[in-house]
């Protein structure tokens, strides 16, 4: 969950990243449990006045992540939520993240693979990134809180022999909060409500 800038043409080092991890898995519980360290040397970022910098303080990303699924018949529950801390200020994450997914998945007349459901997305409030499309950069700002937000997404997939299709409906959200909008990079907001639909169908065997 973090990015690196481009240093462009300045005279910076290279970033140097170092990252260790594990997973736990318990098959019974269907629990997987997941431990990560990452190691920033020379971190470049571009700073509230949107100017370059590099850190020449080692960057540390610590991050949690517990993953538990539950199926009862063809209905199913998938959860994922983590936890992550940055030691500097300089790199702006959020604490806290997750993302549930509820679905029914089934076969209908024996060949239609199908799937219905939600997917719910949040993390908890922070200072996000800013956008500079003269910079064409992320940056630094600490104006503008991007508040939490239980984005949710409704979809339908179906899938036979080799023709697969989708529609979804983003940011179901906003049907009933209707003042308030989703933003996962400060200042520019998500449409209040957008419908995709997409398919693919392989012509050769």
């Amino acid at each position: 969950m973090y990015r690196s800038a481009n240093c462009g043409k300045n005279d910076f080092k290279q970033t140097l990243e170092t990252t260790i991890g594990g997973t736990y898995l318990i098959p019974t519980l269907q629990i997987g449990i997941t431990g990560r360290y990452h190691l920033l040397n020379n971190y470049i970022y571009y700073d509230t006045l949107s100017a370059p910098q590099q850190s020449a303080t080692p960057l540390s990303i610590l991050q949690f992540i517990v993953q538990k699924d539950f199926k009862v018949w063809n209905f199913h529950l998938d959860n994922i939520i983590a936890f992550q801390n940055a030691s500097e200020d300089f790199i702006r994450l959020p604490q806290i993240y997750g993302k549930h997914s509820f679905y029914y998945e089934g076969n209908w007349f024996k060949v239609l693979n199908v799937k219905l459901g939600f997917d719910l997305r949040y993390n908890d409030a922070y200072f996000a990134d800013y956008y500079n499309p003269v910079s064409g950069q992320f940056q630094l700002q600490n104006q503008r809180q991007v508040d939490f937000y239980p984005a949710i997404d409704a979809f339908f997939t179906m899938r036979v022999t080799k023709f697969r299709a989708f529609v979804k409906f983003e940011n179901l959200t906003n049907a009933f909060l209707t003042e308030d909008f989703f933003y996962q990079t400060a200042y520019y907001a998500y449409p209040p409500a957008a419908l995709r639909i997409g398919f693919k169908w392989r012509l050769v065997d």
